[in-house]
C-alpha cells in the first residue's frame, strides 16, 4: 500500500473533510469549518494535489458546488489515514492524556507518556499543563502522588462529560485502536451489540457516537459506583422498550448498569414520559427557562412569536438535562458537528446566554447542551410566508423533538409553499390517514411507504434543497425556480403524454434524485461580512471622556441615516428601550450592541461602530466597542452578531484596537481576527 507524503496538520484537516463532503465544498466553507483564511485553503488544496498523484488515485474534483472527491478515491484515502494515523498532534496528545487518566486501572507515570509518543519529558510536561488547565475549567483536578501516579480528582458527571467530548475529538483523527489502553475486543463487542440496541428502539447515531458509548460503558466497568434511583424513576424506566432491550443484549452488565444505559438512550428519542410528572422540584427550570429566552433576545436582536412555546420546550429539555445530571448521565448529541458547522451564529449567541445566567444552571453545561438548545432556539426563528401553501408534506424523522423541529422549521423557511402536515417515526407512516392530499414525504431515514419519498440529511445540505426544490416542480406545487427550461421541459411532457406516463416519468425522476440526482443547482447566498459593512459605514475612534451614553447612540447612528439604512424613529426607539429595559444592549464587559425591532424603521442591513478607548458608561458597566445595528428581519445579521462575539473572545485583538491610530488600523485588526482576505 503506497503511503501519504508528509503532509501538514492543516492539509490532513482538509483531506478528511474532503474524505466526509457528500457533495461539492467550496474553499470558503473549508476555511469555515477549519477556522482558517481562504488563502491557506488554497495552500492545504495544492497539498492534496500532490497527495493524491503521489499516491496516483486521480485528480481533485471540482464543480458548481466546489471541490469533491470520487468515492474510490475516498475508500482509498481513508484506508490509507487509517494506517497513517499516529497522535503526534500536541491536541491530540493532550485528548488522549485526558481520557487516559480519567479512567485508568494502571498506574501513569510522566515517562510512560514519553514513550507512548517519543517525544521529551519538557514537551510531555507542557502538555500536563495543559491538561491542567482544560480539567481545571470544569471543575476537575489532576493530581499525581508516588504511589498512584498522575489522576484526576471530581465530580463523576463532569469526569464523564469531559471523557466523551475528547473522546469524540480524537476519534475524528484516529482509529479507536489507538486507544491501546482499553481492550479492543471489548469495546468492539460493545459496539456490535449497541448498533442492534440503537436499531431495535429506532435511533440513529453516527459510528463514533456509538464507539464513544461502548468506551463510556466500559469505564463504567472500571469504575463502577452505586446509583440512587428513586422509585418513581425505575418504574417508569422499567416499562419502556430500551430497558427491555437492552436487558436482552447486555445481560453482563449490572442491575443499575443497564438502567443507566436506557435513560442514555432515552435522551436520545422524543419520549418523555419516564421523566418524573411531579413538576415541583423543577419549577426553578421554568424561570431559568424564561430568563434564557429573554437573554437571546436581547442578545440577538429578535424576537419570537411564540414564546411562550419555546420556553416550554427549553423547559422540557432542561429537565431531561438535570435528570442526566442527578444520575451522573452525560449527554450526546448526535447532530454537534452539524450544528456547530451549520448555526455558527446561534451556537455563539446561546453559549454567551448561558455564560452570563451560568450561575442560575443547577447543572454544569458542555457543548452538547449548547448545541441542544441552540437547536431549540432555531426551531422557532421565523420567517415572513405567504399566507396559502401550495404542497402537503410529511416529514419522518427518527430521533428527537428537537431535531425535528429544527428540520422542519429550515424546510418551511426555505420553501414558502411547503406545508408540514405532520412529524413522524418510520413505524407511523404508513398506520395514518389524512383527509388532505399528501404530496410527498420528505425523511431522514429510508423507508417503503405509498407517497412519493426523498431522503435528506438531518441538517439540509445544498444538495438537499436542490431535491427538494425539484420535487416542488413535480408535485406541481407552483414552486418557482430559477431553471425556467426544466419546468417549460415538464409542461410540454405533461401537455403531450397521457396522465399515466406522465406520472411514471415523474415517479423515475424521483428515484434518481432519491439516489443522490438533482434536477437543478442551488446558489448559496453570499453573505455580507462584518467589515464590509462596517466599510460601508464608518469606524469612530473617540478619545473623548464622559461622553453621555444616548448622544454616544445618536453619533454612532448617523451614518446609518446616512446610507438609508434606517430612519429616525429607529434610534429614538433603541434609546426607549434601554430606559425601559435597562442596559440590555451589554453583552459584555467591553461591548454593546444597540438595536431595536425590524419594525421600528429598518430598511436595509447595516452596522456602525464607536470605540471609546477611555470608556462609555451604560448603566454599570463602562464598554470600549458601542456597535449600532439594523436589520430587516430575524436572520441576516446573526452571522455579523458571530463575528461580534468572536471579538468578544479575543482579548488581545480588542486590546489592539483601542490602541489604534486611526480606522484603517482598525480594519486591518479585524480582517485578521476574522481570517477575511488582507
Amino acid at each position: 500500500m503506497k503511503t501519504l507524503p508528509a503532509l501538514p496538520k492543516s492539509t490532513w484537516r482538509v483531506l478528511r473533510i474532503l474524505c466526509d463532503e457528500q457533495e461539492g465544498i467550496t474553499a470558503q466553507n473549508l476555511a469555515s469549518i477549519s477556522k482558517t483564511s481562504k488563502r491557506m485553503i488554497y495552500y492545504d488544496l495544492e497539498n492534496v494535489k500532490y497527495a493524491l498523484a503521489v499516491l496516483e488515485i486521480g485528480e481533485l474534483n471540482h464543480n458548481r458546488c466546489g471541490y469533491f472527491l470520487h468515492d474510490e478515491q475516498k475508500d482509498s484515502l481513508r484506508s490509507i489515514l487509517l494506517q497513517s494515523e499516529e497522535i503526534h498532534d500536541k491536541d491530540d496528545r493532550v485528548s488522549y492524556m485526558i481520557i487516559r487518566m480519567l479512567f485508568h486501572e494502571d498506574i501513569i507515570r510522566l515517562e510512560s507518556f514519553c514513550e507512548k509518543f517519543e517525544v521529551s519529558r519538557n514537551t510531555i510536561l507542557r502538555d500536563l499543563n495543559e491538561v491542567k488547565s482544560l480539567l481545571e475549567d470544569h471543575q476537575l483536578y489532576l493530581l499525581n502522588t508516588k504511589k498512584e501516579g498522575y489522576f484526576v480528582e471530581g465530580d463523576i458527571f463532569r469526569k464523564r462529560m469531559v471523557f466523551l467530548d475528547h473522546v469524540k475529538q480524537l476519534l475524528k483523527h484516529i482509529h479507536y485502536t489507538k486507544l491501546d489502553f482499553f481492550d479492543t475486543t471489548i469495546i468492539e463487542e460493545y459496539t456490535m451489540k449497541l448498533n442492534k440496541v440503537f436499531q431495535k428502539v429506532e435511533i440513529t447515531a453516527s459510528q463514533h457516537d456509538v464507539i464513544a458509548l461502548a468506551l463510556l460503558l466500559l469505564t463504567m466497568r472500571i469504575a463502577p459506583m452505586n446509583y440512587r434511583f428513586n422509585v418513581a424513576d425505575l418504574s417508569n424506566i422499567c416499562a419502556t422498550k430500551e430497558l427491555k432491550v437492552i436487558d436482552k443484549y447486555f445481560s453482563e452488565l449490572s442491575y443499575h448498569e443497564r438502567i443507566y444505559l436506557a435513560i442514555q438512550l432515552l435522551g436520545y428519542g422524543s419520549n418523555r414520559d419516564f421523566l418524573d410528572q411531579n413538576t415541583e422540584p423543577y419549577h426553578y427550570l421554568q424561570e431559568l427557562a424564561i430568563q434564557l429566552v429573554d437573554m437571546f433576545e436581547k442578545v440577538s436582536c429578535l424576537r419570537f412569536d411564540h414564546k411562550e412555546e419555546l420556553v416550554n420546550s427549553i423547559y422540557m429539555h432542561m429537565k431531561l438535562s438535570y435528570y442526566n445530571y442527578c444520575y451522573s448521565i452525560p449527554s450526546m448529541n448526535p447532530l454537534l458537528d452539524d450544528i456547530k458547522e451549520n448555526y455558527s451564529e446561534l451556537v455563539k449567541i446561546t453559549e454567551l446566554c448561558c455564560e452570563k445566567l451560568k450561575e442560575q444552571f443547577p447543572y454544569p453545561y458542555f457543548d452538547s447542551e449548547i448545541t441542544y438548545l441552540t437547536m431549540h432556539f432555531a426551531s422557532f426563528l421565523r420567517r415572513d410566508r405567504k399566507e396559502k401553501a401550495c404542497a402537503n408534506v410529511i416529514l419522518v424523522c427518527l430521533n428527537g423533538t428537537a431535531g425535528s423541529m429544527l428540520l422542519r422549521n429550515e424546510i418551511e423557511n426555505q420553501f414558502e409553499n411547503i406545508n408540514i402536515v405532520d412529524i413522524l417515526n418510520q413505524t407511523q407512516v404508513n398506520a395514518k390517514v389524512y383527509e388532505q392530499k399528501i404530496d410527498f414525504i420528505i425523511s431522514t431515514v429510508e423507508l417503503t411507504c405509498e407517497y412519493p419519498m426523498i431522503r435528506v440529511n438531518p441538517i439540509l445540505s445544498t444538495k438537499d434543497k436542490a431535491n427538494i426544490a425539484s420535487f416542488m416542480m413535480l408535485s406541481a406545487s407552483g414552486y418557482k425556480v430559477d431553471n425556467q427550461q426544466l419546468k417549460v421541459v415538464l409542461q410540454i411532457l405533461q401537455r403531450n403524454v397521457d396522465t399515466e406516463t406522465f406520472i411514471r416519468i415523474r415517479d423515475e425522476i424521483c428515484d434518481y434524485m432519491n439516489a443522490g440526482g438533482s434536477l437543478m443547482y442551488l446558489e448559496e447566498n453570499r453573505q455580507v461580512t462584518l467589515c464590509e459593512l462596517l466599510e460601508q459605514s464608518s469606524i469612530v475612534l473617540d478619545a473623548s471622556y464622559g461622553v453621555n451614553w444616548m448622544d454616544a447612540i445618536w453619533e454612532c447612528a448617523q451614518p446609518l441615516l446616512e446610507q438609508r439604512c434606517i430612519e429616525k424613529n429607529y434610534i429614538t426607539r433603541m434609546i426607549e428601550l434601554i430606559h425601559g429595559y435597562g442596559p440590555y444592549i451589554v453583552i459584555s464587559q467591553r461591548i454593546a450592541i444597540a438595536h431595536a425591532q425590524p419594525e421600528d424603521g429598518v430598511l436595509h442591513l447595516g452596522i456602525s461602530l464607536h470605540i471609546y478607548p477611555k470608556g462609555l458608561t451604560i448603566g454599570n458597566t463602562s464598554i470600549q466597542f458601542l456597535f449600532v445595528l439594523a436589520t430587516p428581519n430575524q436572520s441576516d445579521h446573526l452571522h455579523i452578531l458571530q463575528d461580534i462575539m468572536t471579538l468578544n473572545e479575543h482579548e488581545e485583538y480588542m486590546n489592539q484596537i483601542v490602541q489604534a491610530e486611526n480606522a484603517k488600523q482598525v480594519m486591518y485588526y479585524l480582517q485578521d481576527l476574522l481570517k477575511e482576505d488582507l
